[in-house]
């Protein structure tokens, strides 16, 4: 078990995606108004959220049993295909802290909406380069072990997706000890702080990871962000 923090001073936090992510394409204009609430949000989430994450590598008989969970998952599934075929595995649990939480309710308090909004959807893409960074940290360590071989990726699975029920993040969270960095679960196995991520870093030659999206789960998927995540690794 390792606890890594991440400074957000370091974070690259895709401006497309935080537009992109309230609803504006490359053909909205974006008004100076918008560039300044974005610019505004930005410096905020710099400055209050806390980046701190659990990670501990497991093996493959060890992640099954956590992967189990509450005995809800989807049989089968897209994670406990890939995950056997994994070179490495790694449990990880990743939080802004509770400050950002606070930050935008107060801002909405304060009936700052767009200044809120924007945060809200910054602190998310914030959460989610600090994710890409923790991956980034594992494959570099992976490569210092040896366990990282020449045309290798490696992909982020989190419970709610991919038939991975959210109740498997009761396990996996219990596992990391993951009080210790402040992540809670409430009674739907949501988690507190909101912007918070959990799961798992599959490692593995590439073609593990490519699949297709004709499972039952698939349907109910809106966004399908799977295809680009394997697209960018070669797959189709």
């Amino acid at each position: 078990m390792r606890l890594v923090n991440i400074e957000t001073s370091n974070l690259d936090i895709d401006r497309d995606a935080v537009f992109r992510g309230q609803g504006m394409t490359e053909k909205t204009r974006i008004t100076r108004t918008v560039e300044t609430l974005f610019e505004r949000a930005l410096s905020i989430y710099r400055e209050a959220a806390d980046c701190a994450a659990l990670i501990a590598e497991v093996t493959i008989a060890q992640f099954m049993e956590i992967y189990g969970g509450e005995g809800e998952n989807d049989v089968p599934s897209v994670v406990e295909l890939i995950a056997p075929k994994a070179r490495a595995l790694m449990l990880f649990a990743l939080t802004s802290g509770s400050k950002i939480t606070e930050e935008i309710k107060r801002l909405f308090d304060e009936k700052d909406v767009a200044l809120g909004y924007m945060l809200d959807v910054v602190a998310s893409e914030g959460t989610e380069a600090a994710a890409e960074e923790l991956t980034r940290r594992c494959v570099a360590d992976l490569r210092r072990e040896g366990k990282f071989a020449d045309g290798d990726a490696v992909l982020r699975y989190s419970p709610g997706y991919c038939g991975w029920h959210v109740s498997g993040q009761k396990k996996l969270l219990e596992f990391l000890q993951a009080s210790q960095i402040g992540i809670k679960l409430n009674e739907s196995f949501l988690m507190s702080p909101e912007k918070s991520i959990s799961g798992v870093i599959i490692s593995g030659e590439k073609k593990i990871h490519f699949f297709k999206n004709n499972f039952s789960f698939c349907n109910a998927c809106t966004h399908k962000s799977c295809r680009a995540r394997i697209r960018s690794l070669g797959g189709k």
